[in-house]
């Protein structure tokens, strides 16, 4: 027997009116067994519940869009590859990286045809990709297949590029809704992408370097700050927080691994007022998203649109910072 339940706020197991009764949204979620059906409704009353009362911090306000907002741009944006179509629409395909192959299995990637350097990602959650790039240790290897909800990111060499387990670990990735993982909070967004998986080219620069990947804060149309980072892949656990002048602000932030501050931090781009552009052209129509890029030689690459960031759990010191980021960013939902 298979259950449905609200995929917008869990109202369930019993629905049959594609339009929920309770939040008035029309997308049904499916479980095979009654409990995970009530698990994944209990998810969304805990979210509730954590998103109530008066929102003053980022990560309350991430909260409450996780819980109330239902604006359809955040279903585009959560979808990493369709999103390019609204990148190039706003600001130009030549801020896109170079696509080598998209497919709905991992057996159907042009996997003859690519180079020896690439990105392996898929499209519909969180993590979920593999970097194939030379300049990493040819000792590491991939494992044989990775377990359900498991949205690692790789880095390996080209030797150990294995395409039986790629596709293995691919496929397991293709077969899951990153919403309906356990015990974890249900991020609406990505609930009902269509998964695919694609290669892109690996970013780097002349020298042969990762680019550092560039945060945007961006809150109704406006960027309020900036943050830099090593490549997520990479060892290094430094990070920068700037304002719009680029003025450091010495702020660590800790989710699962922790930042510290770069010291010295990142030299003033020569195109800052480009990357102002870029960002509040693509977070032009929504309260609040975080634009993420890539500084390629100065050239600046497209990576994603963020919609939850770490989904509200992330963690700064000083602690003001999480009130002082987003107190600009009005709610009405």
């Amino acid at each position: 027997m298979t259950y449905a339940f609200c995929a917008s706020c869990g109202l369930g197991p019993d629905q049959v009116d594609p339009v929920c009764s309770q939040c008035g949204q029309a997308e049904l979620a499916y479980f095979d067994d009654l409990l995970s059906g009530l698990q994944w409704r209990r998810r969304f009353e805990q979210l509730r519940e954590k998103a109530g009362g008066n929102a003053l911090s980022y990560n309350h306000k991430i909260w409450r869009k996780m819980a109330f907002d239902r604006n359809p741009l955040q279903q585009l944006f959560a979808d990493k590859y369709r999103v390019r179509g609204y990148v190039s629409e706003k600001v130009g395909s030549k801020y896109l990286s170079q696509i080598l192959s998209v497919a709905q299995t991992a057996e159907d990637i042009s996997w003859e045809t690519l180079p020896v350097q690439y990105a392996l990602k898929v499209n519909h959650g969180s993590g979920g990709s593999i970097l194939v790039d030379s300049g990493i240790d040819p000792e590491i290897e991939l494992p044989e297949n990775v377990p359900l909800h498991d949205w690692s990111r790789f880095h390996i060499h080209p030797d150990q590029a294995k395409i039986t387990k790629m596709v293995k670990i691919s496929n397991v990735w293709l077969s899951q809704n990153f919403t309906t993982r356990p015990d974890m909070t249900p991020e609406w967004a990505y609930h009902a992408i269509e998964p695919l998986v694609y290669v892109e080219e690996l970013l780097k620069s002349a020298s042969g370097e990762l680019p550092w990947e560039i945060n945007v804060y961006v809150f109704h149309g406006v960027a309020q700050y900036f943050r830099v980072r090593a490549h997520d892949v990479m060892e290094t656990k430094k990070i920068a927080h700037l304002d719009c002048n680029w003025n450091n602000l010495a702020i660590s932030f800790k989710v699962i691994n922790e930042f510290l501050p770069m010291d010295p931090p990142p030299p003033r781009p020569e195109n800052l007022a480009e990357m102002l552009w870029f960002s509040e052209t693509l977070g032009a129509q929504i309260d609040a998203v975080r634009v993420d890029f890539y500084l390629v030689d100065n050239q600046i690459i497209f990576g994603e649109l963020t919609n939850y960031q770490n989904a509200g759990v992330g963690l700064w010191n000083p602690e003001d910072f999480n009130y002082q980021i987003s107190a600009t960013w009005k709610q009405n939902y």
